[in-house]
């Protein structure tokens, strides 16, 4: 994986994997996560481009092909307000 991917957030949780596991889950709900870091962003967008469900909750229709960076930060601070 790259420099923020899963393995930065399971390294970072690394001395408490329930931690871990709990902010895996809480990253991925809209408007949870605040201010997001590199490590965060790209956790949320590996996740969402795996899943289509989760596209949908955080708002990206059916027909969205990019992810943009923006809207994620975005939908991450301010849930789906945007």
């Amino acid at each position: 994986m790259g420099e923020g991917g899963t393995n930065s957030l399971d390294k970072r949780y690394d001395g408490d994997p329930t931690l871990g596991s709990f902010y895996k889950d809480k990253l991925l709900e809209v408007g949870w996560a605040g201010e997001l870091d590199k490590v965060e962003l790209e956790y949320i967008m590996e996740n969402l481009k795996k899943d289509k469900r989760l596209r949908s909750r955080w708002g990206f229709t059916k027909g969205s092909r990019r992810l943009s960076k923006a809207k994620i930060i975005r939908r991450a601070l301010n849930g789906l307000e945007d």
